[in-house]
């Protein structure tokens, strides 16, 4: 698994995070409640926030570590998928819902798997299957102050 990611170099203030990962290929997985899940290959863009002690550095920085407990719904996908990218935003303000309405209004985009990463919230899912051709659109529409990785069009 690809490990390009350096979580040191994002801030330790709170805030929201974008977590961006490529499946290249149909993966079978357990998720928790959810159950046993198929997600299709595909370009997936995952909301969260980051509130506790050492903000998007901890919070992040927990997702991509490997041998971490399954806890969240995303952690059952980082643990197969590396992430390639990361999308944030510093400040108090809880954005993961917003920015996950965002990305679901991006014409294309859907909801795969229903209820991931939602299970406290009324949205139908924070992880959203986005098509490559509209990363510029979704940059614009969640207006993240800074990124880690790499995302390429691959039109």
């Amino acid at each position: 698994m690809e490990r390009p990611l350096r979580t040191d170099l994002l801030p330790i203030e709170a805030g929201t995070y974008c977590l961006w990962l490529t499946l290249t290929h149909p993966l079978s997985l357990r998720v928790g409640r959810l159950g046993e899940r198929t997600v299709p290959p595909g370009l997936y863009a995952y909301t969260g926030s980051a509130r506790g002690s050492g903000g998007l550095r901890a919070r992040v920085g927990r997702h991509l570590r490997t041998g971490k407990p399954l806890r969240w719904h995303i952690d059952y996908l980082t643990a197969r998928v590396w992430p390639c990218a990361v999308w944030y935003r510093t400040g108090a303000d809880r954005l993961e819902c917003a920015w996950s309405a965002a990305l679901r209004s991006i014409p294309g985009a859907q909801v795969l798997l229903p209820g991931f990463g939602s299970s406290d919230c009324a949205c139908p899912a924070h992880l959203i299957a986005v098509p490559r051709q509209a990363l510029g659109h979704a940059w614009h529409a969640l207006d993240p102050e800074s990124a880690l990785g790499a995302l390429e069009t691959g039109r």
